[in-house]
């Protein structure tokens, strides 16, 4: 069902291709077909090695989805087949040292491991001195501060202490002035 063109939709113009212009020759030029030949031939190189890395991706995921990978795989995995297959593969002494390289290579890694935990411990326990060792040195300065306060007030209580007693003894000179005539006369009259 075609629509009548409107003057707001313009019409559709396609060229027409005439036999004149299509005097291409086909097949291609024998120089020309090589070259199609060889990209072929990489086009097709390509998707096989694409197909085997979809079916590699694919068993991948198989063996992550049924569990298989929960165990991490050690960082030098030990070729316990390729041990057999080696052109010295009768020769039991060279496979005993090959065992004995392997073994001495996991029992490095799993000391790499311990090691790298020990420092990290390690660096928490300084991590956690230093903020004690701050919290220790935020304490002794507050308690200096308290200390000289203290201080401060016990001299400023003796200088108060001085001062009354200065004006107590001032205040008992007075009275023993007055009192002396008084004090004189009893002991005159008492005999002493």
């Amino acid at each position: 069902m075609k629509t009548p063109p409107t003057s707001t939709t313009p019409a559709l113009k396609l060229p027409r291709r005439s036999a004149a212009a299509s005097n291409e020759p086909w097949p291609p030029a024998p120089g020309a077909a090589g070259e199609l030949a060889e990209e072929f031939e990489r086009l097709r190189a390509c998707e096989e090695n694409l197909r085997a890395y979809e079916a590699r991706l694919r068993a991948w995921q198989e063996r992550l989805e049924s569990g298989a990978a929960a165990a991490p795989e050690p960082a030098t995995p030990v070729p316990a087949q390729a041990l057999s297959r080696g052109p010295c593969a009768n020769e039991a002494g060279l496979q005993e040292a090959w065992r004995k390289f392997y073994r001495s290579r996991e029992l490095l890694e799993a000391e790499e491991r311990h090691l790298r935990d020990e420092r990290l411990m390690a660096q928490g326990r300084e991590t956690e001195l230093k903020r004690r060792e701050q919290a220790v040195a935020l304490r002794e300065k507050a308690l200096a501060e308290h200390e000289r306060a203290a201080a401060e007030r016990a001299a400023a209580a003796e200088a108060a202490a001085q001062a009354a007693a200065t004006t107590a003894s001032e205040g008992s000179r007075l009275g023993q002035l007055t009192q002396a005539p008084f004090a004189f006369a009893k002991a005159v009259f008492s005999g002493k």
